[in-house]
């Protein structure tokens, strides 16, 4: 029949890419927000998982609020801080 639909940008593929686009503006805003916070140093490789909770996108960013939450978990680097909450 011709009504039928023979591609997947009509059913799939833009909503997976939008979401997709609003995670890679999280990650942007989290570099943008490292390189602010911590310099040159900031350029490093940093992992930011999905799903973006707000604890993880605060812990991303590295900035001091972040660095003392992890003096007080005691294991020295961001990325090893693991928010109440998370999975």
């Amino acid at each position: 029949s011709e009504r039928l639909v023979h591609s997947s940008k009509a059913v799939g593929e833009p909503p997976l890419f939008l979401g997709f686009s609003v995670f890679m503006a999280l990650r942007d805003a989290v570099r943008a927000a490292r390189v602010e916070h911590l310099g040159a140093s900031a350029h490093a490789h940093f992992t930011l998982h999905s799903p973006a909770t707000s604890e993880r996108l605060r812990m991303a960013c590295a900035d001091r609020f972040a660095r003392m939450a992890v003096e007080l978990n005691g294991r020295g680097d961001v990325g090893s801080y693991v928010p109440k909450g998370s999975f």
